[in-house]
């Protein structure tokens, strides 16, 4: 799969000179901006650059390190895409609920909640196998979450690509191709194929691999 900082630079890089020269500063200051401003600065690049659809994904991960930041919230509101594009809401959603900034939210919580209930319990005897049941749930569902975070399921397409019926040439169908800016499942890889989910798409639909890049 082709490496995301490439297909970056590669991209803004068919546009102008200028824009590429400005992704390469962002990207040797990486340390000095927190993660959100780091890809909503890439995104305003990608934004300039007439690419609104992936413009519009970078404002989506910088909003999943910063859910509450309103500056970014407005370039991924404001950014039009063909309606073709769409990114679809209930992926998004997915993205959103085991992202960074939502893994936090749930521990901080969960934690709030264990410190809560355990004053309470001690008003009257301490019952350590009480707290952990009441807190068990909570604390599977940061699991669970981080788990998919670190795996990174996530990806969108780079360009407007193909979509097979299984892992091989073989396979291609007429159904309709995956558009550009697609976020997409990955369930599992095969021979240079991704099996991918996305709302509306059939049950057993590849694409290939390094035609998608990692969010």
């Amino acid at each position: 799969m082709e490496n995301p900082i490439n297909f970056w630079r590669n991209q803004l890089g068919s546009f102008d000179g200028a824009n590429l020269q400005k992704l390469d500063g962002i990207l040797a200051l990486e340390s000095n901006f927190s993660q959100s401003e780091y890809f909503n600065n890439i995104g305003v690049l990608f934004e300039k650059a007439q690419e609104p659809v992936i413009a519009k994904v970078f404002y989506l991960r910088s909003l999943g390190h910063d859910f509450l930041n309103a500056k970014v919230w407005i370039n991924f509101t404001d950014i039009g895409v063909p309606s073709s594009s769409l990114l679809d809401i209930e992926l998004i959603v997915l993205y959103f609920l085991q992202s960074n900034f939502f893994i936090t939210l749930y521990l901080v919580l969960c934690l709030g909640f264990a410190i809560v209930f355990s004053f309470n319990v001690l008003r009257k005897k301490l019952n350590y196998f009480l707290i952990f049941k009441r807190t068990l749930a909570g604390f599977l569902l940061i699991a669970m979450a981080y788990l998919v975070n670190n795996k990174g399921v996530f990806y969108f397409s780079k360009s407007t690509i193909p979509v097979y019926a299984g892992p091989s040439s073989i396979f291609k169908t007429e159904r309709s191709e995956l558009k550009k800016g697609r976020i997409v499942i990955i369930f599992k890889k095969n021979n240079g194929y991704s099996k991918i989910f996305n709302f509306g798409n059939r049950r057993n639909e590849w694409v290939k691999t390094n035609q998608l890049i990692s969010i």
